[in-house]
């Protein structure tokens, strides 16, 4: 077995032990008032850069969204006016794309390796990316993947990218992404970052007060953990 198929491999391996863990899949329940909030920030925070930098409508636009997992984050496109036939998610596992295939049938969902991707130069006009280069602890497997999702995203298309501003001590299969490491992955693109996403360990623990005070606790900069980008591709 070659290194670059160690190196999947391992990735395949850290996945798996994500959704066979009890306390990780614990810690991210969709009912936690603090995910919640989380989740509600982001889709508001999305939502409002695309319609600022000219993708308020996604009817025509092919989407492709790198670590789809079952599917959700892609299916809320449809929600928003992309058309189903126009949407393709990637993932390294193949039961998450079978399950995404069972719950949004309409949509496209195949097996792959991110950082070698079966379709056609500049085929997409926006791709997503959540969460997946933190996972990757490889700089050059990395680097493969940010070179593959260049290739494949058309001149003036977009990248909109959610990850990880520091590392995690609780999760030594991540690490974080830096604006400047960011900018060298993609330099050949403008970059439009902003922190959000309000430090998951306090959050999940404020119960029915989240909503009054998750506003207040996400002023301070320093307990934003994530950065959510657009990330566009000069003609």
């Amino acid at each position: 077995m070659n290194n670059e198929s160690n190196k999947t491999n391992d990735i395949r391996q850290i996945y798996n032990e994500y959704e066979t863990n009890e306390g990780f899949l614990e810690r991210w329940h969709g009912e936690n008032p603090g995910n919640k909030a989380i989740l509600n920030e982001r889709i508001h925070t999305i939502r409002k850069m695309l319609e600022e930098y000219g993708y308020h409508d996604l009817k025509n636009l092919r989407i492709l969204d790198l670590g789809c997992g079952r599917g959700i984050e892609l299916a809320r496109l449809s929600e928003w006016g992309a058309r189903p036939e126009n949407l393709h998610g990637v993932d390294i596992l193949q039961h998450r794309i079978d399950h995404a295939r069972h719950l949004y049938p309409k949509l496209t969902f195949s097996c792959q390796d991110a950082s070698n991707l079966s379709y056609s130069d500049e085929e997409f006009d926006l791709i997503t990316m959540f969460t997946i280069m933190s996972s990757i602890l490889d700089d050059e497997v990395r680097i493969k993947v940010a070179r593959e999702a260049s290739r494949v995203l058309k001149p003036g298309g977009a990248i909109i990218w959610y990850d990880n501003r520091y590392d995690n001590p609780r999760n030594p299969h991540t690490r974080k992404i830096s604006k400047r490491s960011l900018q060298n992955y993609f330099p050949d693109f403008d970059i439009h970052a902003q922190s959000i996403t309000v430090l998951p360990p306090i959050v999940r623990r404020l119960g029915k007060a989240t909503k009054l005070i998750y506003p207040v606790l996400g002023r301070f900069g320093c307990l934003r953990t994530h950065y959510l980008a657009i990330i566009k591709k000069r003609p």
